[in-house]
């Protein structure tokens, strides 16, 4: 006796397709026996229909529906049930949802007729990205935002997939995403980076899911599917094509194309999945999401080039180079939310580097680069330095080379050895890949950093002693610095990189480059070196024709320093003071001798020779 109060819900939050029905019980405040009769189309599968219950407000994460059990009269398409479990019970003054009691029912089905009509197949060419971490969602959200471009993208900032890390709030690159998240901020997303709107739809019933999108794609639209995905677990997915094999209308193979984020194996781009395979790992009452755009793709206009960009280890490398080759460790780039670029350089263990040492000598690179085409396609990939504040290139270098279908990691470095500032430098590392013959740009990125000025000495230094040579012959043996280097660091340790180009005469030039450090006992007054370190590598020309690789190291310990001014050591005594020296020369043709120091030892005229200049 009395009134029950039904809302029917259209637009609801998570199940909004035109197959699905939702009532609301919210209203309800006694735990009641429904009796549902409601009349579908003639002739569905039942195994197509679903009939569910289930709460919003417990379904932020993920949804467990409570499945109903019904009949279905095919010649009718009337289908019954009997419902409990439903609505609120009241406790004192509130009514409260128990235990076990749902505030909403949903019946969705899918027709299968539908499933037969239309083109057997739709294959989309889509931009592909690799996730670093488990960031899956937020890279098919990059995928699907590079399809959908804006004009401005060359000089928007962004970070692609990074930017939708830091938009949801996630502390990590390994956070998931939730079926809220997914519907309701993600789209937000998308539609502030890309040229169009998008829409989330929820489903428990795996054919209607599939029917919607078939719909999708028949329309032209690339999908993003939150799923359970075989072996993996939550995961998500860009859907981007489907063929379809009709052997009845009660059975229709379905296969989809989809691009994996993951990228391992065969799990990466243009993979072709069975729907019944995509399917075995979900359980009845899970819930499934799909996000597609509000328009159709311009596959005429759409670049299928793109770019990673290596961020907390993952997808190549990308590192500021400090100290030298036989010493060296590399800043790296991390995600962190509470930047307001959502990324901090770290050193290697980890620690936030807040200012990059000028004792930076490159930057190093490895960067993924996906081509979704069919074709290889001729690129040119540019770096530059840019001062923040006056807007000049400081250092730039760029690489050509022809980029074949699928994936390969490109290579390059900007050296920094003309950084040398005694104010704090702002500045700007960016990359852009563009089309070799368009000029066009394809993709890229910019990240800021800082380098605070060092302290510097300039030296002059080598050491000479007798050689005992592989061939027997014995000569002067030497290494050293350049004639006024600049030695960067603080406290009592400084590092150099050097390069240089000699005449030895009209028709011979000696390249030699290397890094050089210097540990002094005290930062203040020292009194002696407790090391000086040199390693280097050359080439030797004759005629304009290399015709030897050079490499040679030295390394001297415990110099007692006079002044640090004007030092010097002769005669037998500088012996003691060399604890490693090494020099070859290998000869390109083989047929003509190597130089290869084989032992060293002192004379009057060996000398250790070492000036500051200031």
């Amino acid at each position: 006796n009395g009134k029950v109060t039904l809302k029917h819900i259209q637009n609801e939050n998570y199940f909004n397709s035109v197959n699905d029905i939702v009532i609301d019980f919210a209203d309800v405040k006694s735990n009641y026996t429904f009796t549902l009769e409601h009349t579908l189309k003639p002739n569905l599968v039942k195994g197509d229909i679903t009939v569910f219950k289930y709460t919003p407000d417990r379904a932020k994460d993920k949804l467990n529906a409570q499945i109903v059990n019904f009949d279905y009269d095919a010649a009718s398409g009337k289908i019954n049930a009997k419902i409990t479990g439903l609505g609120a019970i009241s406790s004192g003054k509130m009514p409260v949802l128990q235990d076990g009691n749902n505030s909403r029912l949903i019946i969705s089905w899918a027709d299968r007729y539908k499933l037969s009509d239309g083109d057997e197949q739709v294959v989309m060419q889509v931009p592909y990205y690799e996730q670093p971490g488990g960031s899956c969602w937020a890279t098919c959200a990059q995928m699907l935002t590079k399809a959908y471009p804006r004009d401005d993208d060359e000089y928007s900032n962004r970070l692609g997939v990074i930017d939708f890390i830091k938009y949801l709030k996630h502390t990590s690159l390994d956070e998931g995403i939730g079926l809220w998240d997914f519907k309701m901020n993600l789209p937000n997303a998308i539609n502030l980076y890309s040229s169009t709107k998008t829409e989330v739809s929820t489903f428990v019933s795996s054919s209607n899911m599939l029917e919607e999108i078939i719909n999708k794609l028949r329309e032209n639209k690339p999908l993003i599917m939150n799923l359970t995905y075989p072996g993996v677990g939550r995961h998500a997915i860009m859907i981007i094509g489907y063929k379809r094999e009709l052997i009845s209308i009660a059975k229709i193979n379905v296969k989809l194309l989809i691009h994996n984020p993951q990228n391992v194996g065969t799990e990466s781009m243009y993979k072709w999945v069975d729907w019944e395979w995509l399917m075995k790992e979900k359980w009845p009452q899970e819930a499934y999401q799909i996000l597609y755009p509000n328009k159709p793709l311009k596959t005429t206009e759409l670049e299928l080039l793109t770019m990673g960009l290596p961020i907390n280890k993952y997808l190549g490398d990308l590192a500021f180079v400090v100290g030298t080759d036989s010493k060296n460790y590399s800043i790296g780039l991390q995600y962190d939310n509470s930047e307001a670029n959502g990324y901090k350089w770290v050193f290697p263990n980890g620690v936030k580097c807040e200012k990059l040492p000028d004792t930076v000598s490159y930057i190093k690179a490895k960067l993924p680069v996906y081509n979704a085409s069919k074709s290889s396609k001729d690129v040119e990939i540019k770096y530059k330095i840019i001062d923040s504040k006056t807007r000049k290139t400081i250092e730039e270098n760029s690489a050509k080379m022809s980029i074949a279908a699928g994936q390969q990691n490109v290579g390059g470095t900007v050296q920094l050895n003309n950084l040398a500032t005694n104010t704090e430098f702002e500045g700007e590392l960016l990359i852009q890949m563009r089309d070799n013959n368009s000029k066009e740009f394809l993709d890229g990125y910019k990240l800021k950093f800082v380098i605070t000025p060092s302290q510097k000495i300039i030296v002059t230094m080598y050491c000479s002693v007798t050689g005992k040579y592989e061939s027997g012959q014995i000569d002067k043996a030497g290494v050293g610095v350049p004639h006024k280097t600049t030695f960067k660091g603080s406290g009592n340790k400084y590092v150099a990189n050097y390069e240089t180009e000699t005449t030895i005469t009209t028709d011979m030039k000696l390249i030699q480059r290397g890094t050089a450090q210097i540990i002094f006992d005290q930062p203040v007054n020292p009194t002696k070196i407790i090391s000086f370190e040199i390693k280097g590598n050359g080439e030797q020309y004759f005629e304009g024709e290399k015709t030897a690789d050079i490499t040679l190291s030295c390394k001297l310990e415990n110099i007692p320093l006079k002044s640090l001014r004007n030092n010097s050591i002769e005669g037998n005594e500088v012996c003691s003071y060399i604890k490693e020296l090494n020099y070859q020369a290998i000869s390109v043709d083989p047929k003509h001798g190597n130089v290869i120091l084989k032992e060293f030892y002192c004379t009057d005229e060996s000398t250790i020779y070492f000036f500051i200049h200031k």
